[in-house]
């Protein structure tokens, strides 16, 4: 579910990067058909997904963890860092390319992590609720 949220937050700020990007002087990327895949098309929408990820989880959490109570930390509880943070975000990369096998790889795993996890040396943990007043 934190995936998902992350997903629409990530569908929803793409037009207003490009929207930011066009009033500073840039142009409007070209518009292609559905079924053309050039990199122009998609390098702009990798860079986003690969910064947001790695600006997120090296704070150790995402819009989708705040939204679920998640966070995500390295073995000893800390964020992950930029370093780890960045890893993670790549490693991504690889697991949404190969079908999202990366994702389901933590159904397979004792402490449940997804090939990023793994790569980065992260776990996502509950986080903890905030004292009441």
């Amino acid at each position: 579910m934190a995936w998902l949220v992350d997903e629409l937050a990530r569908t929803f700020f793409y037009p207003l990067l490009l929207i930011v990007l066009v009033m500073l002087g840039g142009e409007m990327p070209d518009p292609v058909s559905p079924t053309e895949v050039t990199l122009t098309a998609i390098l702009p929408q990798i860079v986003l997904r690969i910064g947001l990820s790695w600006i997120f989880w090296s704070q150790g959490t995402s819009p989708g963890a705040m939204v679920m109570g998640l966070r995500i930390v390295d073995a000893q509880g800390n964020p992950p860092g930029p370093v780890r943070g960045g890893i993670r975000a790549l490693v991504e990369i690889v697991s949404i390319s190969m079908l999202l096998v990366g994702f389901a790889w933590a159904l397979f795993t004792r402490r449940r992590q997804t090939w990023h996890d793994l790569a980065a040396g992260t776990y996502i943990v509950d986080a903890p609720r905030a004292r009441e007043a």
